[in-house]
Formats: C-alpha cells, structure tokens, sequence
C-alpha cells in the first residue's frame, strides 16, 4: 500500500500541535449560488467560523497519541490500494472528518489530507482541496471519459448548458495554473478519443504544459494514459500521436520514477528509462507500426532500476518467441515484481523469457482462457520451506516463503498469483486449475503447507495435491466459504496418516480451519483419527498434535470423549448455526 507522509517536504507543520488553528474566512467558501447536497454534507456551516484547537476535548483518548502518529493511522484509513500512485478515499476523508471535533481538527490542521485532487470533484470543492493543502505535494487526476456532450448545469438553471469541454478545461485552468504546478507529485493523465481530436483541449494543454515546462521540479509519478477503447481507431490518427508527444514532452522531470503509459506507444528517444524504479506499459497499440518486443526490449536495456514492472498485452499477438537464456536477454537485476495481464500464459511465457530476474519476488498474470505454460512461471527450486496456497473464485496464490528469521529485515520469498477470469460458474473450480497449475512439480524442501480455498474440495483432491510433496511436518486446511459448509469426512482420507509410504508420514502438525464436524456422520472419522494420532508412534511414524480452530461442532466435551483431548494442539471453536454454543 502507498500513502502520503504526513509531514509532506514542502507542508511540514511549523507549529505544535495544541498551538494550531484552523481558519475558515470567506476564501474558503463555496462559490455556487446554490450548493449541491455533497457540499452541505461536507462543509456544513463551517466556512462561516474559524475552528481552534476543542480544548473541549482534552480529555479525548486519542490525545494521548502524538498528533503526527495520530494523523498518520487516520491517513492509513482512507488510503486506497494502487500499484502506482498514492490514493485517498475522498469520502472515507469526511467520513472520518465527522467523527468528532477532535477528529474534524486533525483532519484540517493536515494539508497532505487535501492533497489528493481528483477532477471529479466539483470546480469549487476542487478549489478548496487546493487551497487546503496549502504547501502539502499533490496527487492530480485529470481525468476525461467518453464524449463531448451538452448537460444542464448542476449550480445555476436547466436553461444554462454548459458543454463537458468546458467544465474539464475550468478544472484544467484550476489545477495547472503557476502556483500549483512546482508541488506536483504525482500526476493521472487521462483522455478520451474525442478529447485528443479536440483542438481546444489540446491547444489548452499544451498552452498550459508549455509554460510549465521545467517547473515541475517534484514529479516523480506520471499516469498518461489514452482511454479509448483498443479497437478504435481515428482518422487523424497521426494528429493523435503528435497530441501524445507534445503533451508527454513537456511532462519530463528530472525526479520522475514511476511511469504508466496505457495505450499509448511513443518513440524510445522520448523515454528515460534510467531512473524509473516503476514502470507500465500496454504493448501492441495498434496505430504504432512497430515491434512490440524490439520495443519492449530497448525500453528495459536502458532502466537497469526497475523494481515493478507491469506488462498489458491486449494487442500482442505472437511476436515474442525468444527462449529462457537467449543471448539478448535483459537483465533486470533489482526487479522484485512483474505483472502481466490482457494475454494468454503462452504469450506470457515469451515475454518471460527475454527477461533475467535473479531477485524477483513475485509474479501476477491474469488468464482468461487457459493456465497453459502458467506453471513456467514456478522456480524450479522455489524460495523457502513453507507454502501458503490461497484460491478464492478469481485467484490462485502461491506463496512461497522462509519459516526461519533471516534477521536484519532480510526476506527469502516468492509469489505467484495468476487471476484466472474464469469465474465461479467454469466448468473447472480453481482446485482444479491449481492441480493443472502444479502437474508435474515436486517440491521437496516444502516442510509447511497452508491451503486455503472457497471451493469445495475431497480426499481425492486433497491427495493429488500432497502428492507434490515428501517432507511435510505441518498441514493446514481452512475452508472460506460463509455460504456452505464443507464436512470434516470429506476433506481428508484418514488412510494418508497412517501408511509409511503417505506423503504425510513426517507430519507432525495437522491443522483444520472453518470445516464442519456434524454428529453423528461425523463419528467414524473422529474415532479414527483418534486411533490414527495414539498408534503412530508404534508404527514408526512421527507424533501428530492436532488443531481445531474455527470448526463448527467442536468441543471440548467432544474432545474429551473421542480421546483426542491430550492430542489437540489448540481448541478454537466457533458458534453453531443455530446461534448456540458448542
């Protein structure tokens, strides 16, 4: 997750805590004769008065909290998850700013909690935001979708029509003028078709880009994306790219490292790769006549820094047919992520195998069609000696990982996670698909395995799946789904605890989560595994504890009486359907 610091470089604040005040004179009014219910809902009466520090409130809890920690965790509650650019929930922002006058205080005594400026506020809210984040770094989104077209002007009367053109160029004139553009951070370009075919929004934006140029000393994220659909295609396609090139020309920083270009291909010569640590790109645009792997691979050669690399192949066919250790590799050596998106795990594979990693620690793909070649994203000797897998109705996550404390902050870990968009009405359950997902694979320095999913699984599963392992001393299997129940009987054959040649021979931990133990169906399996945990030890097999939490049914008279009491690792047990306790 990414957020803003609190005490921003150029908003820090100069002054204690209890000595702050916050104004609320006439500049920070609404303009529109007649305020929209957001606004009143936001700002209330409070633009009339000033708001001091609530001595009222002295004895408040959260003052005991130093103000900078304080603002810190409320920032955190409103902080929205990206991969690129920090983002703020904006009505988590009041929502939070209503709790009490304690909590309305920080907010206001705190410009970088303005920061955030989406175009999608209203003109005069976006005024505010501005003015309250006083000198705080900015986050802009300029953002402008579908088509140009006339709607009834929400301050004034039905009669007045104001175009979108010109609300987008109001919010553009108020965003990009001389004294914001120096703390701009982070910035979100986005425009429709109609829009790059418009003269007066380009003229606009390169009016205001130009005299901007060179002062934007603070960039270090920039998001240019063109948002028309990937089969459109204008007939001044060629006016479109020279639009893209003037206006990404005069968004050059000297600080910039993380870049998202969506749907736009500009030329090598205008990207400087050498200082990204972030980098997107959407390959294949279909009005640039070029090699999407000739291009790929230039713009990597020359950013040795990356650390994030996400990769859209939507418009890729099968120009990427290089093999893992070809001699014009490139090598990425501090990469930890990659992610890929839009194509098939064929086409992802290619595109994997130009590339050199030796410090990645995770890999996203998301397949629609097919999990073909998705298993040559797996190290053949992966990191670690504990998995957790994690499989939901869109995901498979692995997660392989190092039990022991490396110490000083080191970390030995890897992550696959391929979203697999087939949905929960597919044919093949994920469970399936993470089976497909392995096939071959054996893992023999895997001691742990944490397996978790939303879909109904059996023995038959859950055998094929430790196939793929020899050492396991621990075993964990939690059932996720709140809608059904998945019955204890079915998820495990009780056969696999006690035969030497079992995969679970070494186990010495087996954990059950949110599965369900229903009486008497039940009995046999608990009986059993009773016997099975006392007659290990004579068979010359391991030790097994066994934990229960979570799972419906379990007591502790039930443990007492099955005999697996002085077996039972932890007893967690959960409230039954009916609303009693067991």
């Amino acid at each position: 997750m990414r957020w803003f610091s609190v005490l921003s470089r150029t908003g820090r604040h100069r002054a204690s805590a209890t000595q702050r005040t916050v104004s609320f004179d006439n500049t920070d009014a609404v303009k529109s004769q007649t305020p929209s219910p957001v606004i009143g809902t936001i700002f209330g009466n409070e633009h009339q008065r000033s708001a001091p520090f609530p001595q009222s409130q002295a004895s408040s809890p959260f003052r005991s909290l130093p103000f900078d920690i304080f603002a810190s965790i409320l920032e955190l509650a409103i902080s929205v998850e990206s991969d690129f650019f920090p983002e703020y929930d904006i009505r988590g922002l009041f929502v939070v700013s209503a709790v009490c006058r304690y909590w309305r205080w920080a907010v206001l005594a705190t410009p970088s909690f303005w920061a955030y400026i989406p175009s999608y506020l209203p003109l005069d809210i976006l005024e505010v935001f501005l003015r309250r984040s006083d000198g705080a770094l900015l986050h802009v989104v300029l953002l402008y979708n579908f088509t140009f077209s006339d709607i009834p002007n929400p301050y004034t009367s039905n009669i007045d029509l104001l175009r979108k053109e010109n609300i987008f160029l109001a919010k553009l004139d108020c965003i990009l003028s001389h004294s914001h553009w120096h703390r701009i951070r982070f910035l979100f370009l986005s425009l429709s078709a109609t829009a790059w075919t418009s003269a007066e929004v380009n003229s606009r934006l390169a009016v205001s880009l130009r005299s901007a140029q060179c002062r934007m000393p603070a960039l270090e994220g920039l998001c240019f994306i063109s948002n028309a659909h990937p089969s459109w295609s204008p007939p001044s396609g060629q006016n479109v790219r020279d639009a893209e090139l003037s206006i990404f020309t005069n968004l050059r920083s000297p600080v910039l490292r993380e870049l998202h270009l969506g749907l736009i291909t500009l030329p090598l010569s205008c990207i400087t790769a050498s200082s990204l640590s972030k980098l997107s790109l959407a390959l294949g645009n279909q009005y640039a006549v070029i090699d999407p792997e000739k291009y790929l691979r230039e713009i990597l050669k020359g950013a040795p820094r990356l650390r994030f690399l996400s990769l859209d192949l939507y418009a890729v066919g099968n120009e990427f047919k290089a093999g893992r250790g070809s001699i014009d590799s490139v090598s990425l050596p501090e990469l930890r992520q990659l992610k890929m998106r839009g194509g098939t795990c064929s086409i992802y594979s290619s595109v994997y195998a130009i590339l050199l990693v030796p410090s990645l620690e995770e890999i996203c793909v998301e397949t629609v069609h097919s999990v073909d070649h998705a298993t040559d994203f797996i190290p053949s000797l992966p990191p670690g000696d504990r998995l957790r897998v994690t499989i939901d109705k869109f995901t498979i996550k692995l997660e392989f990982e190092e039990s022991r404390n490396l110490g000083h902050g080191a970390r030995n870990q890897f992550l696959y996670t391929p979203l697999s968009r087939f949905g929960p009405n597919s044919v093949n359950t994920n469970n399936e698909l993470l089976l497909s997902l392995l096939r071959s694979r054996h893992f023999p320095r895997i001691a742990s395995v944490e397996f978790s999913t939303s879909y109904h699984f059996d023995s038959t599963f859950m055998l094929q799946l430790l196939s793929h392992f020899e050492a396991l001393r621990k075993l964990s299997m939690s059932f996720t789904n709140t809608e059904s129940i998945l019955c204890i009987e079915d998820a495990m054959d009780l056969n696999t605890l006690q035969s030497p040649s079992s995969p679970l021979a070494p186990l010495q931990l087996l954990s059950f989560r949110n599965l369900s133990v229903v009486m008497p169906q039940a009995s046999p399996f608990i009986v059993g595994l009773c016997a099975i945990v006392r007659g290990r030890s004579g068979n010359g097999l391991q030790p097994l504890a066994v934990d229960f939490k979570e799972c419906s049914g379990v007591t502790d008279s039930l443990l007492r009486t099955s005999g697996l009491g002085d077996y039972t690792a932890v007893r967690r047990y959960r409230a039954n359907r009916n609303g009693g306790g067991l």
